[in-house]
């Protein structure tokens, strides 16, 4: 039974909203995106209804400059989101029987998306984003930067002592005096701050990848769709649901659509 792409479709389109939309993020982040991110979203987009397709076809179906669209389209090829796949076709010349003269072979570039692909690079991506926010915490916290404090009596602990004063149930420290809870002090205020930032750019971080969490759990038991070879005999083998074309109205009609 094939394989459903429904699922890995609606992932790239995520993708293509939380990590490549320009009209999202810090101006490092629009730099890294490049001249032509506005319409990284449209492209994306667009190639989740096709199978394979060609620079000219995809860039008259979207009505894109065609040095635009070879940008982006080199740029997801980078970005391991796009598979390539070269096919060599006769030129539409006529032989010359006297001279000897044959059409010499073209080659032609088609394009498609490698879901697989995108699924373990998205997975990856969002594991090493997490994963140095989490190590940033870790590094800015040491042991003379913390203290604790009781909140009844005052008493203070070091970070040490606190770690010899677990409460009965694990949860937390307590005072060897009067047992209340033992409140984190910070001795460093710059520390303090540092710690705060990171914490609360994991906490935005957690929600604008929610949705892409979401479905990437939906899909971990999925088989990824097989990617099939593209027909050399015919320039226009890209499937396409409805006609589409380039325009900042069409990017605000998707982003609308993705309610995102």
């Amino acid at each position: 039974m094939a394989t459903t792409k429904e699922p890995f479709k609606k992932l790239v389109r995520l993708v293509g909203r939380v990590f490549y939309d320009c009209s999202i993020g810090s101006k490092k982040r629009r730099g890294r995106l490049g001249d032509n991110s506005r319409v990284n979203v449209v492209v994306l987009d667009a190639l989740t209804r096709r199978q394979w397709t060609t620079i000219d076809d995809f860039a008259k179906s979207l009505k894109m400059n065609k040095k635009m669209l070879q940008e982006i389209m080199k740029f997801f090829e980078k970005e391991m989101f796009i598979s390539k796949a070269i096919i060599k076709k006769k030129r539409n010349e006529t032989v010359d029987i006297i001279s000897g003269y044959k059409p010499k072979m073209s080659k032609i570039s088609y394009y498609c998306l490698d879901y697989s692909q995108i699924y373990d690079v998205v997975r990856y991506r969002i594991f090493k984003m997490i994963k140095k926010i989490e190590d940033e915490l870790a590094n800015k916290i040491t042991i003379q930067d913390l203290k604790y404090i009781c909140p009844n009596c005052n008493r203070n602990y070091s970070f040490l002592d606190a770690s010899y004063l677990v409460s009965s149930s694990g949860q937390y420290f307590e005072c060897e005096l009067c047992k209340t809870e033992l409140i984190k002090k910070w001795e460093n205020e710059n520390t303090r701050n540092k710690h705060q930032k990171l914490r609360e750019m994991l906490q935005k971080i957690q929600i604008q990848l929610k949705p892409l969490l979401q479905q990437i759990d939906i899909m971990k038991d999925l088989a990824c769709p097989e990617i099939d070879s593209p027909s050399a005999s015919s320039s226009s083998t890209y499937l396409v649901d409805e006609k589409e074309s380039y325009s900042d109205k069409s990017i605000e009609k998707k982003d609308e659509e993705s309610n995102i």
